[in-house]
């Protein structure tokens, strides 16, 4: 199951369909900046056969970007995620809506849903996330009873492994093991050891729920349909969510649903998941509509209902103004701010619960931050200090850059310059920085040489993919030569790849391994072309390698400990003296090094030779 070139324009394709809304995630955002001609570049099948099919992007610094993600869950905690190369986001998208073609699921519900549609080409998770409440809707007046259910650090619990080796037997053989060793070792680099928490990523989700799920729901709805007090059932799932409809009598309602909530989590079990207890409750079906509303806070732009709500300015300042009395009486807390909007933003006659309704004033009646009692109350709060920024931070970004008052900004971007002074910085001061960013087109100097020193990873980000001029897909002239002498075959990615998660995780002689043998790889291609025998067909020849790297000085030392590491290292061999090395780690490290730097020596001398 190689990636083909139809599957990666439809990728493209996907991102470009969301159009101005990619400006709204700090993930999306290189590609709203990425002008006509970098995307005819992208999309183009040159670049596709030089870089994507064989995974050659792998090699190149700035396609392989990773660095920690900005996604907040509340308050001041975050989801463990990652920002990825606008090349990787790509590309693990081309490799899901490859897989789909050929994904043959053992079980087939059609309510479940997931962050994007996969199969109808839909990147946001708007469409799917009305579909699943239309059926939470529709289940809700055809059973009587229902099981909520949630999942305890979903994302978190799957298993890479166990996702792949789903991925394989969901197939029908359509998928080989090079390219799953390949995928293996990216999702584990992306995911930093686990599994990739990558914002607004369909490919991802679809991944996480249609295929690693499947079994449960397969072993799960086999183990209730022979229940013989449950007359029927449906069950309804997004993500990790799922809801148990079923019918039973009122007399054995209770402990059917306690029963089949007991199944679900013996199947999680299972597979190495499990129920949060504080989210699994057993409820008439009637309430599970309710719900559907309460989670519709699903993402940060809400659902945009259709609902039209009254243009009334009193509510926003009504709420700044509430945000700064909780603020002076020290009782600013999330709770308290659901409250405030809870209070302020619900409207008789409309299903809109009170987030979104705040949400959709932010983004639909921008105008109304700018009267003079919506100022006065955004500042009132700002001047307390950076706390009012603590929850529900893009929002409140948001509704001060709708006021369009310099004197707010300015006093926001003091209190982030300060914070960066004291050593006070958070994540959350990220995240207020970067929400300003990217709404005034990151063209901050100043703010970005204070991300620069307090979040390095976020300000690369920007630096490489989200500037007016930046050149995200730079490819050095070192990383082309390489590319070239293995243009076209997979094993040495998959090789390289394995040494890139094995060195972020830590596993130093994996690490060690996966390179020297990338190496070994690489030279052994370079001396076959060198004596015109094209392949070559032994890929290990010592006295070939040396002859390969003669000319660079130091290059015998190098190769002679190189080798010396290659068999002490208790991995290929048998003997294990390396672990009684106290300088390990460092020794392998200088050794993966130096033979980096015989690859690039040797490239070097072949560019000047071809420049000459």
């Amino acid at each position: 199951m190689n990636i083909t070139f139809e599957s990666w324009r439809v990728a493209c394709e996907m991102v470009k369909c969301e159009k101005g809304r990619l400006r709204s995630y700090l993930q999306w955002l290189p590609f709203y900046v990425i002008n006509k001609s970098e995307w005819a570049t992208i999309e183009s099948e040159e670049f596709f056969d030089r870089y994507i099919s064989d995974g050659s992007f792998i090699l190149c610094e700035r396609m392989r970007f990773l660095g920690n993600g900005l996604i907040q869950k509340s308050g001041f905690a975050f989801r463990d995620s990652r920002l990825v190369s606008p090349v990787i986001y790509l590309y693990l998208l081309a490799f899901s809506i490859e897989y789909e073609r050929v994904f043959s699921p053992r079980f087939k519900n059609d309510a479940t849903f997931y962050s994007g549609d996969i199969a109808r080409r839909r990147l946001h998770y708007r469409k799917s996330y009305r579909a699943y409440c239309q059926a939470l809707k529709m289940c809700s007046s055809e059973y009587k009873w229902c099981v909520k259910t949630d999942l305890a650090h979903f994302y978190e619990s799957i298993s890479v492994d166990g996702l792949v080796a789903s991925m394989i037997k969901l197939s029908g053989d359509g998928m080989a093991l090079p390219e799953a060793q390949f995928f293996r070792s990216l999702l584990l680099y992306c995911g930093k050891r686990g599994f990739p928490i990558i914002q607004n990523h369909a490919g991802l989700s679809f991944l996480a729920t249609e295929v690693y799920l499947n079994d449960v729901d397969e072993s799960f709805s086999k183990r209730v349909a022979h229940m013989h007090r449950v007359s029927d059932f449906r069950m309804v799932r997004y993500v990790d969510d799922l809801y148990i409809f079923f019918n039973a009598s009122d007399e054995d309602a209770f402990d059917v649903g306690c029963d089949i909530a007991g199944i679900y989590a013996d199947v999680l079990r299972r597979k190495g998941l499990s129920l949060n207890p504080s989210k699994t409750r057993f409820i008439l079906a009637y309430e599970a509509a309710k719900t559907a509303a309460e989670v519709s806070t699903v993402d940060f732009l809400g659902l945009d209902p259709d609902e039209d709500l009254p243009d009334e300015s009193w509510r926003l300042s009504a709420l700044f103004g509430g945000i700064a009395t909780c603020i002076r009486e020290r009782a600013y807390t999330e709770g308290s701010l659901d409250e405030l909007i809870g209070s302020l933003f619900s409207f008789e006659g409309v299903s809109i619960d009170p987030k979104s309704a705040f949400r959709r004033y932010l983004f639909s009646k921008p105008d109304l931050f700018r009267s003079r009692c919506v100022i006065g109350a955004i500042g009132e709060a700002l001047k307390l200090g950076g706390s009012v920024f603590a929850f529900m931070t893009e929002e409140i970004v948001i509704a001060l850059l709708n006021t369009r008052n310099e004197g707010l900004i300015k006093l926001m971007l003091n209190n982030l310059f300060d914070a960066s002074r004291s050593g006070g910085w958070t994540s959350v001061d990220s995240l207020v920085a970067v929400t300003y960013l990217r709404n005034r087109g990151v063209e901050h100097t100043d703010l970005l040489a204070c991300l620069k020193s307090r979040a390095p990873e976020v300000h690369a980000f920007l630096d490489y993919f989200c500037m007016r001029g930046s050149k995200g897909i730079k490819v050095s002239n070192r990383e082309t030569a390489v590319i070239d002498v293995l243009s076209g075959e997979t094993e040495s990615k998959v090789q390289y790849a394995a040494h890139l998660y094995h060195e972020l995780a830590g596993n130093d002689f994996e690490a060690s391994a996966y390179y020297r043998a990338f190496f070994d790889r690489f030279t052994s291609y370079v001396s076959g072309k060198r004596r015109k025998k094209g392949r070559p067909k032994m890929l290990y020849r010592e006295e070939i390698i040396k002859k390969v790297y003669d000319a660079i000085p130091g290059s015998d030392a190098v190769l002679r400990r190189a080798e010396d590491y290659r068999q002490k290292n208790p991995l290929v061999h048998a003997g294990a003296e390396m672990l009684q090395r106290v300088t390990l780690r460092e020794d392998l490290g200088e050794s993966t090094e130096d033979l980096r730097r015989l690859i690039y020596s040797y490239v070097d001398e072949k560019i000047a030779d071809s420049s000459s």
